[in-house]
C-alpha cells in the first residue's frame, strides 16, 4: 500500500498484534490516504485441542500447514500446544503437496479445504471433515460425517482394534492348518478327516470377524468407492 500512496504506520503495531492473537489483517482504504483495518479469524473446530492432545498421547507428532501468514499460525499453534518447527504458514496447495509427499513413515491428514484436496489424496490416510469443501470430500478416502475432530481419534482406536483382529485371525488360522496338517502327517488322523476339518477353520475365522465389533455404531462408518478417480465417500451411518 505504501507503493500506491496509502499510510498504514498509525496501524502497523495492531497489525503485528491481530497476527499474534491468530486473527488474519486485511488491510483496506477507499482512495488515497489512511488504510483501515479488518481483522477476519478462523476459529478452531470443535474438539480441536482434545483431538491433539489425544494424539500426542498415542504417540503422533501434530504439525499444522495453513495457508494463513506466519505470525497468525503461531499464534495458532501456541493455542494448540504446536511445536514451532512444526507450524508451516503461507503455504500454496503445490507447496503443501510437497511437505506431505516428502514425509516419512505414516501419515495422516485432516483438511477440510480447497486447497487441502491433493494432498489429501497423496497423504497415507486423508480425511476429510464434516463442512469442507466438495473437492475436499471427493478427494479424501475417509470422510467424517461429525464435525467433532475427536472423531478422528475414535477412528484410530478402531482401525487399531481391526487390525488386531486381522493379525489375531491370520495366527488362529495358521496355528490351526499347522497342527491339523502335522497330526496328518503323524498318523493321528486321516486325510480325510484333516480334509473335512480344514473348513472349520474358515468358518471360526468368519465367525471371529463377524462377531467382534471394531467399529461400534456410535463411531464413524463410511462406505469408500475408490474404483476410479475421483474418490467418492457416502456416509452410511453418522452420529
Amino acid at each position: 500500500m505504501h507503493a500506491i500512496g496509502i499510510r498504514t504506520k498509525h496501524i502497523e503495531d495492531e497489525i503485528g498484534n491481530l497476527s499474534a492473537s491468530g486473527i488474519n489483517p486485511i488491510l483496506y482504504s477507499v482512495g488515497t490516504g489512511e488504510a483501515s483495518l479488518l481483522g477476519v479469524r478462523d476459529f478452531l473446530r470443535v474438539g480441536a485441542s482434545r483431538c491433539i492432545e489425544l494424539l500426542k498421547t498415542q504417540g503422533w507428532k501434530v504439525g499444522i500447514l495453513p495457508g494463513d501468514n506466519h505470525t497468525c499460525v503461531q499464534g495458532v499453534a501456541n493455542k494448540l500446544i504446536i511445536p514451532s518447527h512444526l507450524a508451516f504458514g503461507e503455504l500454496s496447495p503445490a507447496s503443501k503437496l510437497e511437505r506431505i509427499s516428502k514425509t516419512l513413515g505414516n501419515l495422516l491428514m485432516i483438511g477440510d479445504g480447497l486447497n487441502d484436496s491433493a494432498s489429501l489424496a497423496a497423504a497415507g490416510v486423508g480425511t476429510a471433515v464434516r463442512g469442507g469443501v466438495e473437492v475436499s470430500l471427493e478427494a479424501a478416502p475417509v470422510f467424517i460425517s461429525d464435525a467433532n475432530l475427536t472423531r478422528v481419534n475414535e477412528l484410530l482406536i478402531a482401525a487399531k482394534r481391526t487390525m488386531r483382529l486381522i493379525r489375531g485371525a491370520f495366527v488362529l488360522s495358521l496355528v490351526y492348518n499347522s497342527m491339523s496338517i502335522i497330526l496328518a502327517m503323524s498318523g493321528c488322523i486321516s486325510p480325510m478327516i484333516d480334509a473335512l476339518i480344514m473348513p472349520v477353520n474358515s468358518l471360526t475365522v468368519l465367525a471371529m470377524t463377524v462377531t467382534e465389533k471394531t467399529f461400534p455404531e456410535d463411531v464413524i462408518r463410511v462406505f469408500c468407492l475408490s474404483l476410479s478417480q475421483p474418490r467418492y465417500c457416502s456416509v452410511i451411518a453418522g452420529p
